[in-house]
């Protein structure tokens, strides 16, 4: 039987990722910080998972293994043995997981088992995989550097499934019930694997990564941007609530269209394909099932405001296809009046706002200038967005 070993037992980690390889035969050993939640995990010896959207389903998952991360000779001899290992641990926690890994392949480099093996970094981060690949080699010994560098693929990943923080167990249901998407959106770029492709069922192994990983971006996180920004200036405390007015609406559809079109420009996406990608994410917007709060959807205004991000990366690659980004700028201009009292970026970007004004604003934290073709166009989303202002459907 293949094996696994999958860090992190949280929401994607087991209601995802673990569960798919589970499902497709292989043992599968959870590794997490939380040692109650790894206990409970072993006494029950299974959990349920049940996603919400257009397919709806619940499983039934047994068939696993669960340690927590102070078994470092077990989590080490677990890894030297894995054909896989996964990480969905969060950003922040990725260096944790490092030496763990690390004593494992130290402990293969030095066995009788050097055949292939992957390591995939499933974590909202950039080149996650990658980035994950050079924190293992920083401590690597030279023996341990030759095996990875002949034996080990750190194939990029891109999940697009949502695990909404909101959903919990009711009273009386089994409290390791993982609630996520039915859409299960989960690419690794074929091209980086070594040893042929696994068999397991619901990933999609794809040549092109960044493709599938800008789709995801310019769709999922840009609406989601959008909604929250323009759903805030309302008053709306849910990303669902922002999708039922016509007015907010109708300027995420607008934005998605735009991002759209410039995907199939830029990446070639068959247009209907796209067409359906786009309409599903809509529908996942506006599912009230999914309680997705505006205030987790718009947190860190500065960081989605910067020009490599969600908003103005995408609107500056729409014109040069030609494409005018009228309903993305005005995604951004409402993202310049996000000021909720509990987001620090909020609170900061509502001082800049007061002390500089939303030129100076823009010129510094975007890189636009109200000169240039994308500011005329977010100086006409700002007039949109001042009339909406706690005005609701």
């Amino acid at each position: 039987m293949k094996s696994s070993v999958q860090f992190g037992a949280g929401k994607i980690g087991r209601g995802l990722v673990g569960r798919l390889f589970i499902q497709s035969g292989y043992d599968v050993l959870f590794v997490d910080a939380n040692k109650e939640l790894v206990d409970a995990l072993n006494k029950k010896r299974a959990y349920m998972v049940k996603t919400i959207g257009d397919d709806p389903h619940v499983y039934h998952v047994e068939g696993f293994r669960a340690i927590d991360v102070d078994h470092r000779d077990e989590i080490a001899r677990a890894v030297a043995a894995a054909d896989i290992v996964t990480t969905s641990v969060g950003p922040t926690a990725v260096k944790a997981v490092v030496p763990l890994i690390r004593e494992g392949l130290e402990l293969r480099a030095r066995g009788a088992n050097r055949g292939p093996m992957n390591i995939v970094a499933c974590e909202n981060i950039p080149k996650a995989s990658s980035v994950l690949k050079g924190y293992i080699l920083e401590g690597c010994s030279p023996e341990c550097r030759r095996f990875v560098d002949e034996n080990v693929g750190f194939p990029e990943a891109q999940i697009g499934t949502i695990a909404p923080t909101i959903l919990q167990p009711i009273e009386g249901e089994d409290p390791l019930t993982v609630f996520t998407e039915s859409n299960e959106e989960f690419y690794i770029h074929k091209l980086g694997l070594v040893g042929g492709v696994p068999d397991v069922r619901g990933i999609h192994f794809v040549d092109d990564i960044d493709a599938y990983v800008e789709r995801k971006v310019f769709i999922v996180n840009t609406g989601h941007a959008v909604a929250a920004y323009t759903g805030y200036l309302k008053g709306y405390e849910f990303i669902h609530e922002s999708m039922r007015d016509p007015e907010t609406r109708a300027i995420v559809e607008g934005a998605l269209d735009e991002t759209s079109r410039l995907l199939v420009a830029q990446h070639g996406f068959d247009a209907e394909e796209q067409r359906v990608y786009t309409a599903r994410a809509l529908r996942r917007f506006a599912n009230s099932d999914m309680k997705d709060p505006i205030s987790r959807l718009g947190r860190e205004p500065l960081r989605k405001l910067g020009p490599s991000d969600r908003l103005v990366r995408p609107a500056r690659m729409a014109m040069k296809f030609g494409i005018v980004p009228d309903d993305i700028a005005t995604g951004i201009a409402a993202a310049l009046f996000y000021d909720a009292p509990s987001d620090a970026q909020a609170v900061e970007l509502a001082r800049k706002v007061a002390d500089m004004g939303i030129e100076g604003v823009l010129k510094e934290v975007s890189g636009i200038s109200m000169d240039e073709e994308l500011g005329r166009l977010v100086a006409a989303g700002l007039e949109k967005v001042r009339a909406m202002r706690h005005v609701q459907a």
